[in-house]
């Protein structure tokens, strides 16, 4: 069984001989040196042979306006696929990151603005700014593993980014209108980047990767009624792009999101990532139970307490339960609940991937 076997199996909860895995773990405070040293391999893509990752992401290349994006590689690729570098708002001119949705920091290059016919003035991103032919060849390589596309297109989060979260959060109440409209070109410019790509990809990309941020460890971030009013819609109109091209669908939705599950089930979620235990409402045994049937999971190895200050055997017991909980039947991907972070014992992130190779499936 290879990896997109094993994967695609596992989606539509059939045998399969392993639970598939992933790995989370990229940027400039990950892991991803670390291990690359500790496998002796000389680049990423190496890295994910040694491990047997059965997922690999694939992203067309940026060649839109200088200036746009700031100099950047993930996994070999030039530009992260639908960043929130193109829209030029939490990067500062020189290219420094924020890090944050906060009013006064960062690049808010809709700080100021009122009215919609403000929102003309700003540079919206378009789909012809990346190479699509580009992308056709590079899934070519990929014809052995699970291949998505994207995996971060942000809704909410990029509302936050372009006003700042207060500016957000007033608007809401008083120019409601204004983030309506602000939703719907965002929208507008995922849906066609998502469809091209797509389209010209045919049957070499099985999942397309949705990404969003609405919730803290504690709940969501604005009231459930309002984020079904304002982003429900718009995210049906993404999550539509799959029963279009015969994919299924993921979303990234870190944090407490259980209030609104019911509701991305219903628009046409079939898988659900990260899966953050610690946060409230998110008990594997719960979702298993009320889900399993209609959602996937990919996640789920907690990576705020067990990975980063466990000890490798409490690792090796976290995620022989998780792949007990959350495999049984089939419906989960595994890997860490967010990215891996280089201060995180390299013994506990070996332990989780050989532990779930020795695990057979559940089902």
């Amino acid at each position: 069984m290879n990896s997109k076997e094993r994967v695609i199996a596992s989606l539509e909860r059939r045998k399969i001989d392993r639970v598939p895995v992933d790995l989370v773990c990229g940027g400039p405070n990950s892991s991803l040196e670390k291990l690359i040293l500790h496998y002796g391999v000389k680049n990423p893509q190496e890295l994910l042979l040694k491990m047997n990752i059965d997922i690999r992401y694939v992203y067309p290349p940026y060649i839109g306006p200088n200036g746009r994006a700031p100099p950047h590689e993930e996994w070999g690729v030039p530009t992260e696929f639908g960043g929130t570098e193109y829209m030029k708002c939490d990067y500062e001119a020189e290219g420094g990151i924020a890090g944050t949705y906060s009013d006064i920091l960062g690049s808010r290059p809709l700080k100021n603005c009122t009215t919609i016919k403000e929102l003309e003035n700003f540079l919206w991103p378009k789909a012809d700014w990346f190479n699509f032919d580009f992308l056709k060849e590079y899934c070519k390589q990929y014809q052995n593993f699970a291949v998505m596309l994207g995996g971060w297109s942000p809704i909410l989060s990029r509302v936050f980014e372009l006003f700042g979260i207060e500016t957000t959060l007033t608007n809401f109440y008083r120019r409601p209108n204004l983030i309506r409209e602000t939703i719907r070109r965002i929208t507008n410019y995922y849906y066609e980047l998502y469809d091209t790509a797509l389209s010209i990809a045919g049957d070499k990309i099985q999942i397309a990767g949705f990404g969003d941020d609405f919730a803290t460890q504690q709940d969501i971030m604005i009231n459930p009624e309002m984020w079904r009013d304002f982003c429900k819609k718009p995210l049906a109109r993404l999550f539509s792009l799959g029963k279009k091209h015969n994919v299924y669908v993921f979303l990234h939705a870190c944090g407490a999101v259980r209030k609104i599950i019911p509701d991305l089930v219903e628009i046409g979620l079939d898988i659900l990532f990260p899966i953050q235990p610690s946060a409230r409402g998110m008990d594997p045994v719960e979702l298993k139970t009320e889900f399993g049937d209609r959602l996937a999971f990919w996640g789920g190895i907690d990576d705020q307490t067990v990975l980063p200050f466990g000890t490798p055997e409490d690792v090796r017991q976290y995620t022989r339960e998780r792949i007990k909980i959350l495999g049984s039947g089939g419906g989960y991907i595994l890997s860490s609940s967010h990215n891996l972070l280089k201060h995180f014992p390299l013994e506990n992130i070996l332990a989780m991937y050989e532990e779930a190779m020795k695990i057979t499936s559940p089902q």
